[in-house]
């Protein structure tokens, strides 16, 4: 089991937390096929912003301003939010204040983030991921706490051992995952169930911050058998909007087709392996 810990801390680059490209495409030769990733990204669902005609919202990314003027471009990205409410406020407020003839005819769709990911592939589409507020201050006080600074991107929390600063990997027997969590409050629940099963877990767990850019750019760059082992478990907002809208998920609802209807927290199910 070392091994593959010691896997993830090269394979995710868990001491420098920096904010790659999503521009991997030269790596394709060693990446994990974009089918795989997608299986790994589906139970996430996040939310774009459309009109009428189907139309997906986008903004215009600014150039680079260490780059040579004849280098320069502008170029379009769509705008992913990990939150359905988020995606609601930016309409009602931001979008109806600075263009309301637009924002009466926008909604929010839901997809699935594998599904997303796979098509910005195909078509060669640029994707920006709108974390929460909540969630961004939440990982630049853990970061803060420790002297760091968080470089920005959608944060994920996972466990580490205080004692060598390596990935907590959850699992029996069966089946090992490394859970990367888009709320610390579920995380901080799964540490909490670990703990009455093996008191010493709590004194020896602590927090760390990915972004999941930085994930994406992982999956995309390199083929090793242990990311498949990645689980992400998403927030309790999500949790609820999907059992709300998709109860029926798991028979095909056409926005979330392989998605779960639920999703555990691993400490429901699992133990943590060292």
């Amino acid at each position: 089991m070392m091994k593959s810990i010691i896997r993830w801390t090269t394979a995710l680059g868990i001491v420098g937390v920096t904010v790659l490209s999503s521009d991997f495409n030269h790596f394709k030769a060693l990446a994990l096929p974009n089918e795989q990733i997608a299986e790994i990204l589906n139970p996430v669902p996040v939310f774009t912003i459309a009109n009428e005609e189907g139309v997906t919202l986008t903004l215009t990314v600014t150039p680079n301003e260490n780059e040579a003027a004849e280098d320069q471009k502008e170029e379009s990205a769509v705008v992913v939010f990990m939150s359905h409410q988020h995606a609601n406020d930016f309409i009602n407020t931001k979008l109806k204040t600075e263009n309301p003839e637009l924002a009466g005819n926008v909604s929010v769709n839901t997809v699935p983030l594998g599904r997303i990911f796979e098509e910005s592939q195909k078509q060669g589409v640029q994707l920006t991921y709108v974390p929460t507020q909540e969630s961004l201050d939440t990982a630049k006080g853990i970061l803060e706490g420790e002297g760091k600074e968080y470089k920005g991107g959608v944060p994920l929390f996972f466990v580490k051992d205080k004692n060598n600063d390596q990935p907590f990997l959850f699992g029996n027997e069966n089946k090992q995952v490394f859970p990367l969590f888009f709320e610390k409050a579920r995380l901080d629940n799964t540490v909490e169930q670990v703990s009455k099963q093996d008191p010493d877990f709590a004194s020896n767990a602590g927090i760390e911050v990915i972004p999941l850019e930085q994930v994406l750019a992982t999956l995309q760059q390199d083929d090793d058998e242990a990311l498949q082992q990645i689980e992400l478990v998403i927030s309790t907002e999500s949790q609820e909007f999907i059992r709300q809208n998709f109860s029926d998920a798991s028979v095909g609802a056409p926005a979330l087709q392989g998605a779960p209807a639920s999703q555990e927290s691993p400490a429901e199910s699992l133990a943590p392996r060292k």
